[in-house]
């Protein structure tokens, strides 16, 4: 059965600044908690977007498992959440094991970068360098440019931007005499490496707006986003809310029971817009599933 707060009960637990962790389930343990994560981790799309064709697609090697091989901590930033997740599914698969982790490049104290993993298939011995990142991104239609339309929900990034430092910085590393020796002293004497991206990406698209506007990262489809003075104007009296911690942006809403009312979500969100933020909303219709949407400040 949904369970409602009033709003005196949203005040204590929400309102202040979120002291402790707002829970979407009841008595859900950490463990629980985790494997929700890890779930809504390996299920989220990894799809091509760029031409450079030395770079490839990493895929998803499981889409199932359990949390026995994850180590996090708590209020791990999400990108660290998403690295122990990669490495988890990694280990429980049957096709790959990984070698590596994590390499930092340092050269006379100073750190230049870092090698994301190490990644041997069984089959064939193939060795892959995969760099990891796990991005959130809404389109901005003002914007014509194809990769730089999809922004961070505070603005902040944009498909693009991350692309450039992926192409341009990140596997660049792996040439650098640096990272040579540091891959020589672990055992990555004269061997050759492919290239490759694992990026699962959730996309939202403004409320309204068709997928096929998405064009080829349609399969990436995750939602949509309103700007908070969009959503006040629009009548909810018949949806559900609920605001989940970021570390839980990876959670299928379906797995939440407790949800707010439209009165009791407008101040949460409030004090969140004023602080230029734009929280993921887990929204319930009422006769369908419910769905992940971003409330935005802009």
């Amino acid at each position: 059965m949904d369970n409602y707060f009033s709003i005196d009960t949203l005040k204590t637990r929400l309102l202040d600044c979120y002291i402790c962790i707002v829970k979407y389930k009841s008595n859900l343990s950490k463990e629980e908690r985790l494997l929700d994560q890890y779930l809504g981790f390996i299920k989220t799309i990894s799809t091509r977007f760029w031409s450079d064709q030395h770079i490839k697609l990493f895929p998803f090697p499981v889409r199932g498992g359990s949390i026995e091989n994850i180590s996090v901590i708590n209020n791990q930033v999400l990108g660290k959440r998403a690295e122990a997740f990669f490495a988890a599914m990694i280990s429980n698969s049957q096709g790959y094991r990984l070698r590596a982790s994590q390499i930092q490049l340092i050269h006379n104290g100073i750190t230049e970068g870092e090698i994301d993993f190490v990644v041997e298939q069984n089959a064939t011995n193939k060795l892959f360098h995969v760099e990891l990142a796990y991005k959130f991104y809404l389109l901005d239609k003002a914007i014509s440019d194809h990769q730089a339309k999809w922004v961070g929900p505070n603005r902040r990034d944009s498909l693009k931007r991350k692309w450039m430092k992926l192409k341009e910085v990140q596997f660049s590393k792996l040439y650098s005499p640096t990272a040579a020796k540091v891959l020589n002293e672990r055992g990555f004497e004269n061997v050759t490496f492919q290239q490759s991206l694992c990026m699962p990406l959730q996309l939202f698209i403004p409320f309204g707006e068709s997928k096929s506007s998405m064009g080829k990262l349609s399969p990436c489809f995750s939602g949509r986003w309103i700007s908070f003075s969009e959503f006040t104007r629009r009548k909810w009296n018949d949806f559900a809310f609920f605001i989940p911690e970021k570390e839980d942006w990876f959670v299928n809403p379906a797995k939440c029971e407790i949800w707010m009312s439209i009165a009791e979500i407008i101040p949460v969100l409030a004090k969140k817009i004023v602080s230029f933020r734009s929280p993921m909303v887990w929204i319930k219709p009422k006769y369908t599933l419910p769905k992940r949407m971003f409330i935005t400040y802009w």
